[in-house]
């Protein structure tokens, strides 16, 4: 039998909730989405909860609504400074160059440009030691991505992003339900950006959310993701079709109640693993964060022949991720010196760590790990 890296959880709950909507027949934008936002805001704990198709769009969407508000700001003192200065032509956000690839392309689709900051070897995020030195003056926000399910060091973020008048968008597509001292992912900054894919710690097939307790910045998004419309056929500014099916918030209206739980049984198989591989790097653990687990990330030696025992093995590790994103052609433009990202990128190796996951399954791994650097 094969342990796989990822497994959604689907129960009756949820296929009853699916049924349900199609016979109302509001398949689109309705009650339903509108519950869910409700629902998801008051468990991030903001005012404010905006779906959109994906976790991608709802970054792009962010972005855009960020870029919208400040049309209407005042140029700040560095801006003033920097005669050439645009605010609509290849502005800056700050982010990692360890991560999915939507992180970096939606700065990009934004007409953005990202600029890539190292991480620390330890938390796997962004180096808020080294973000400063990275700002000039067409840098309109940074993102932080909170990677695995481990939240960044939200306190030293938002410090340097007030210094300079910045925006600071939360990547949380792999942190639902984590915290940093004692406040949930998404509700650390200007806007949250989370994803519901299959693969994630909760699912709507497809899927994505936007948090934040901005009233402005919360009504801009929701005129993006619904091209731009405030009434029927009045355009009021620029939008795309970015909205959650009902069957999707269906969905993920259930799977949020079942979050806690699952959440709890990542961490409990988070420990485990901790405890049972002997002599390997695990992640490391900041009381001030509560991780989620979506990812249990270690860092090895011999990484891709012990994932290929592995599979050999029937277990299903990944790779996440092979390589800085600036080491890709389509990113190359925006190259930059991130020595630890491009060590790391070599050494980790992601485990299984869903809550499907048996006592026996978890034991298996340990066993083959252990045994292969014997």
């Amino acid at each position: 039998m094969t342990i796989n890296i990822a497994q959604p959880q689907i129960g009756d709950e949820e296929i009853q909730a699916v049924t349900r909507v199609m016979k109302t027949g509001v398949l689109a934008q309705g009650p339903e989405v509108f519950a869910f936002e409700k629902e998801f805001a008051e468990f991030v704990g903001v005012k404010h909860a905006i779906a959109t198709s994906n976790g991608s769009t709802a970054l792009l969407v962010a972005l855009m609504a960020l870029l919208e508000q400040n049309k209407k700001k005042e140029l700040s003192f560095l801006q003033k400074l920097d005669q050439k200065y645009n605010p609509y032509y290849k502005g800056e956000v700050i982010t990692t160059p360890f991560t999915f690839l939507a992180s970096a392309s939606s700065i990009v689709a934004a007409g953005l440009k990202p600029v890539f900051v190292d991480i620390d070897p330890n938390t796997f995020c962004i180096n808020p030691d080294l973000i400063e030195q990275a700002i000039t003056s067409r840098t309109v926000a940074i993102m932080p991505v909170a990677l695995y399910g481990n939240v960044c060091d939200m306190d030293k973020i938002n410090e340097i992003a007030n210094k300079y008048s910045l925006a600071v968008i939360e990547d949380c597509a792999q942190s639902h339900g984590a915290t940093y001292k004692d406040k949930k992912s998404g509700s650390l900054s200007t806007m949250g950006c989370f994803s519901f894919y299959p693969t994630k710690n909760m699912t709507t097939g497809e899927g994505g959310i936007i948090t934040t307790d901005s009233d402005e910045l919360a009504q801009m998004c929701r005129l993006i993701r619904a091209h731009g419309m405030d009434g029927p056929y009045n355009y009021v500014m620029p939008g795309f079709n970015y909205r959650l099916t009902s069957i999707g918030a269906a969905i993920g209206r259930e799977q949020l109640k079942k979050l806690p739980e699952w959440n709890a049984k990542r961490v409990t198989n988070a420990r485990f693993y901790q405890q049972a591989l002997k002599g390997i790097a695990c992640p490391y653990n900041r009381r001030v964060v509560q991780h989620c687990y979506h990812q249990f990330t270690i860092k090895v030696d011999q990484r891709d022949e012990l994932k290929k025992y592995l599979a050999d093995n029937g277990v299903n590790a990944g790779v996440y991720y092979p390589a800085a994103l600036y080491e890709f052609d389509i990113m190359k433009e925006y190259k930059a010196a991130c020595p630890v990202t491009e060590k790391v990128a070599k050494q980790v190796l992601s485990l299984p760590v869903h809550p499907g996951l048996s006592q026996e399954d978890l034991q298996t791994v340990v066993d083959l790990i252990n045994e292969f650097y014997e």
